[in-house]
């Protein structure tokens, strides 16, 4: 999933996550490493890919994602908003040495692309999926789509 995401294809990602969503729940977040996450609910499928950082560390990178966004959710951040959170704070915590948690400033430097859809993908990967960043914007700020108020 990893591999294709990278290329800029989250279909299977998607699909594995309608997987779960199918079965009863009710929002399945996928991170990808360096390729972002995705975020499936009943509305749409969400794609979010930070830009490029220096890799300094990858343990704990999944846990900050989901952290940030529980934490964007916690506070009343849309489904876009918290997945820009978590993909922020999931890519300030790999350009940290060692484990820990990044600060809200750390996070809020990352800017994050968004690509949103609408239509129905499957299980098997099919139907409309996000093709790429189509919402630009910094996890730090809170004017317009793909960002984030800050977290601390």
């Amino acid at each position: 999933m990893e591999s294709s995401a990278a290329e800029g294809n989250p279909a299977a990602a998607i699909g594995a996550a309608r997987v779960l969503f199918d079965q009863g729940v009710p929002q399945v977040l996928v991170t990808l490493g360096a390729a972002g996450a995705v975020l499936v609910s009943e509305d749409a499928a969400r794609h979010a890919v930070a830009d490029p950082v220096t890799v300094r560390s990858t343990v704990g990178a999944g846990d900050c994602c989901l952290a940030g966004f529980l934490l964007a959710r916690s506070r009343g951040a849309d489904d876009s908003e918290a997945l820009a959170t978590g993909v922020a704070y999931g890519s300030a915590a790999v350009s940290m040495s060692g484990t820990g948690w990044p600060t809200p400033e750390q996070a809020a430097s990352i800017p994050v692309g968004m690509a949103l859809t609408t239509g129905r993908a499957t299980a098997r990967g099919t139907g409309d999926v996000p093709t790429g960043p189509a919402i630009r914007g910094s996890a730090g700020g809170s004017q317009g789509p793909g960002r984030s108020p800050p977290l601390d």
